[in-house]
């Protein structure tokens, strides 16, 4: 394996944090090629040659904040920006344009040339909006703005709902919300002339923010989940009265959505292709439920119920279950390997598990904190983590790569952040002080 760092890109701001790194930095692959997005610049780099292709900069505004206006009166700007369509060779990317609006720039793949550029203004209230803002500066009602993970489909999303949050302050406190209404707002353009293709408000699709950063047209809430055909528009939907819907996760061409239901005192998951018919649906007791989360493999499901109990099932059968302490981030398994399971904060550590009777057979504890930010790459049985060695943020983390079929693993780069994975490999902001974007080749020699 190798690292290679791409040199000529802009140099980063040194005076940023470990974690004030991903604040406007987003990386999207194309096959051997990865896009780089920053707020004064985008490019398109070879994962071959490290070399940049092209590199296009820019002085427009851009974030959630405008010194002069008030922060609570733009689109906000909280998921992915960035979408990369390999069949029409077409990059686009959204930013901050005015107070009320986002622009969206789409451009030729292969030369960073504009194609074309659309500006989204921010519709007036919804009826369901407070009539006046709570307190000096409060939102009347949210909205954020962020586009699909969609290979083919190029949609950009708004999420608009009603004020979540109170604020105290010596003159005033206000800790009561309004009753909770949402609807997410989307729009299909055709890549390369930015023609409209359909567009849609669907009432009540509710998402958070996990969802905001890798939204496929999966969406649960109360009673209710559903699939949106990112390429139609159309919608389809299953109704559980009771239950709460977990996250949603796609794994391969079927969705899974995760329950409970606190009355009957049950979870499982339901298991969906894209027009919503049952694959299959799965449940078995279980109390003192907060929230629950499904992590799909190739050789089974497991099932995350609140922070740290993990339930293994396999064909649809509860096989075993365990805790693994603080916080669970990821699970993930090949056909002939144990369960392995990465959990994040003070004493995060990454564990594993007999896949027969539960029985733990890792557990390696970093120096400071646990394994959160973990890439699994199936076909070469490894997975590549970043690991936080020191309490302090000005310190940058190490590279680890371990290998899931021996146990072994290995420190092989600094690394302040891993910014995105690809086929053989991960793109990572590498470097003590001179920091530079970088990545690693896992089929590479050294």
């Amino acid at each position: 394996m190798k690292t290679l760092a791409f040199d000529s890109l802009p140099p980063f701001d040194e005076s940023l944090t470990r974690d004030d790194i991903l604040g406007d930095l987003e990386v999207m692959t194309a096959g051997d090629h990865c896009f780089v997005r920053k707020t004064d610049f985008l490019a398109l780099c070879s994962l071959k040659t490290g070399k940049v292709n092209w590199c296009v900069t820019r002085n427009a505004p851009d974030g959630n904040v405008d010194p002069s206006i008030d922060v609570f009166s733009s689109l906000l700007f909280w998921g992915t920006r960035l979408w990369v369509g390999l069949k029409d060779q077409v990059v686009a990317e959204i930013f901050y344009d005015a107070p009320e609006s986002a622009k969206l720039v789409a451009r030729c793949m292969r030369t960073g040339k504009v194609l074309w550029e659309y500006v989204h203004q921010r519709p007036p209230l919804e009826p369901w909006a407070e009539e006046k803002p709570a307190w000096p500066g409060a939102p009347q009602e949210e909205a954020f703005v962020f586009l699909a993970r969609s290979e083919n489909n190029l949609v950009l999303c708004l999420h608009r709902r009603t004020r979540c949050s109170g604020m105290s302050t010596s003159e005033f406190t206000v800790f009561d919300t309004p009753p909770f209404q949402c609807q997410t707002e989307l729009y299909s353009f055709e890549p390369t002339s930015g023609a409209l293709r359909w567009s849609k408000v669907q009432i009540g699709l509710r998402l958070n923010n996990l969802e905001w950063k890798n939204f496929k047209g999966l969406w649960g809430n109360d009673g209710q989940a559903g699939w949106l055909d990112l390429d139609s528009g159309v919608v389809c939907t299953i109704e559980k009265g009771g239950c709460c819907f977990g996250m949603p996760t796609l794994y391969g061409e079927l969705g899974y959505f995760p329950w409970f239901d606190k009355k009957s005192k049950s979870i499982g998951y339901i298991r969906v292709n894209q027009h919503m018919e049952v694959d299959c649906d799965f449940s078995w007791n279980e109390k003192s439920v907060r929230n629950i989360r499904v992590w799909p493999t190739n050789s089974g499901v497991a099932i995350q119920v609140n922070d740290q109990k993990v339930i293994w099932t396999t064909a649809d059968e509860r096989v075993w279950e365990q805790r693994a302490k603080p916080y669970v981030y990821n699970v993930f398994a090949t056909d002939d390997s144990d369960i392995f399971v990465a959990t994040d904060g003070a004493g995060g550590r990454l564990l594993g598990f007999d896949r027969t009777d539960g029985n733990e057979t890792l557990n390696f504890r970093p120096v400071f904190c646990g394994l959160g930010d973990t890439n699994f790459f199936e076909e070469a049985q490894i997975a590549v983590a970043s690991v936080a060695m020191k309490k302090s943020h000005w310190v940058p983390s190490q590279l680890l790569i371990f290998n899931t079929e021996t146990k072994s693993m290995d420190f092989v780069s600094s690394c302040w952040n891993i910014l995105g994975p690809w086929s053989r490999g991960v793109v990572f902001v590498s470097g003590e002080k001179d920091r530079r974007i970088a990545f690693l080749d896992l089929n590479a020699l050294s």
